[in-house]
């Protein structure tokens, strides 16, 4: 089953990148750099025999086909850069009149896309039914607040958000399963919405929604889903672990029409990382979230912030060789950071 490729633009050069450290080892790779004042997603420098060599990559992770012009600017933006190969990557493909351009002056086009199979060997055989709970949404004084849905964080919070009145208590873990029944007879294959209205006095008490309002409205975005059959001695693991350990990065070559599909786990994300103390970093195939609290030689005290697994929250401190720094990917964005640091500061707490 494909899907088109998660994440913003910068994930999807990072995923450009990182292919192309895996499948070009000794080549010099380079995220984001300036050649004679214009500047390109990806970069790539090898040597063969007594040449060397220039590779350059434009990313367009836009939600419709690329059209002709942007090829063409790429075109003379690569050639004027010195390139001796230049490759455009789309998330979304490409128009017909582009393919053709491309093709006339010696330029690949790939599309990339992401691809969940799940080995032969451990299945059983056939389908069965179920619900996705895709979002959840309270509107609290008015305003709308979602849950956050990556990485298994939703379990964790419906099952630690509390509704609250004078008269009941209740996760809303519980109250969605209390009305499970209901939103899978009114489900389809394509997402639909359930609003439940509360009456007065009820407040949320949740880890991933801080506003203190009352609870006006709850609206659940579900559909259905076909789940395949597993073999019983398939190990059991989170739903979201499952699917990134059986996910595929696929890559269609608009020019030739051939596909290429590399698994996911095997792509170094964090290829060109240098973990620094103090830092937040990431694991996007796992997950899961760290921080570097220091490094003594070459071995570094890491912090495991954020872990999800059947709607709990795995946390650690472990040590580990810098060797192994290209699992990690930097955190840059700063209310990310901010919420992180506050997680750490409560592990720190509880070490006392």
């Amino acid at each position: 089953m494909k899907y088109n490729l998660s994440g913003d633009w910068k994930s999807f050069e990072r995923i450009v990148a990182a292919i192309h450290s895996s499948e070009m080892a000794g080549s010099n790779i380079s995220l984001n750099e300036k050649i004679r004042g214009r500047e390109f997603d990806v970069a790539i420098r090898f040597k063969k025999g007594l040449h060397n060599y220039l590779t350059l990559i434009e990313c367009k992770h836009y939600g419709n086909p690329i059209p002709v012009e942007k090829v063409e600017a790429f075109i003379t933006k690569s050639s004027d850069a010195g390139a001796n190969k230049s490759i455009m990557f789309s998330s979304s493909g490409f128009q017909s009149g582009a393919i053709l351009v491309a093709t006339r002056h010696n330029v690949d086009l790939y599309t990339v896309s992401e691809e969940f199979k799940i080995p032969e060997e451990i299945k059983t055989g056939g389908t069965t039914e179920g619900i996705n709970i895709c979002d959840i949404i309270f509107t609290i004084a008015g305003s709308e607040y979602s849950f956050p849905k990556e990485n298994g964080r939703m379990e964790y919070i419906m099952k630690n958000s509390v509704l609250k009145n004078d008269f009941k208590t209740i996760t809303v873990y519980n109250f969605i399963q209390g009305h499970i029944n209901e939103l899978f007879a009114n489900s389809t294959y394509s997402e639909k919405e359930k609003e439940y209205i509360f009456q007065s006095g009820y407040k949320l008490t949740s880890p991933g929604i801080h506003e203190k309002g009352e609870v006006q409205k709850l609206k659940v975005i579900f559909k259905r889903m076909e789940f395949i059959n597993l073999k019983p001695d398939t190990p059991e693991m989170d739903a979201h672990l499952f699917e990134k350990m059986h996910m595929y990065y696929n890559l269609k070559n608009e020019i030739t029409g051939e596909d290429t599909s590399i698994m996911a786990l095997d792509i170094a994300l964090g290829f060109d990382t240098k973990i620094e103390v103090g830092k937040y970093y990431s694991n996007p195939h796992l997950g899961n979230n760290y921080y570097i609290e220091s490094i003594t030689d070459q071995i570094a005290k890491i912090y495991l912030l954020e872990s999800y697994a059947k709607g709990n929250l795995f946390q650690v401190v472990y040590t580990q060789d810098i060797k192994y720094q290209s699992q990690f990917v930097a955190i840059t964005n700063t209310e990310e950071i901010l919420r992180l640091s506050k997680l750490y500061k409560r592990l720190k707490q509880k070490e006392k």
